[in-house]
């Protein structure tokens, strides 16, 4: 599976095509949601807020709704877990901060 750089070495699928669907995203498009469907979403945000806390995550819950949509553009939420840690594990780079050279 071939990969992007987001930042130093960050990664995520190529194949996501982030472009076209990004764009094409109902939830972008600025066209109002049924009532229904938003009091659904937030009610199904609430709930796994709820599960991420209970699993003491320490993901809010703007990242889950980053991460649900990106789910329903259709990454792997494995890769998307595996991002996650990553950058826990990681923190990125200030501006301030050069990167060190590696040596071999």
């Amino acid at each position: 599976m071939s990969s992007i750089v987001l930042s130093r070495t960050r990664h995520v699928p190529q194949d996501y095509a982030l472009q076209s669907e990004y764009k094409h995203n109902p939830l972008r498009s600025g066209s109002p949601m049924d009532p229904d469907a938003a009091r659904t979403a937030r009610e199904s945000l609430e709930l796994v807020f709820q599960m991420s806390n209970i699993l003491d995550t320490g993901l809010d819950r703007h990242t889950l709704s980053v991460l649900i949509a990106l789910c329903d553009l259709g990454l792997n939420p494995e890769a998307l877990a595996a991002v996650v840690k990553e950058f826990r594990r990681d923190p990125p780079l200030t501006s301030s901060t050069p990167p060190t050279p590696s040596v071999p």
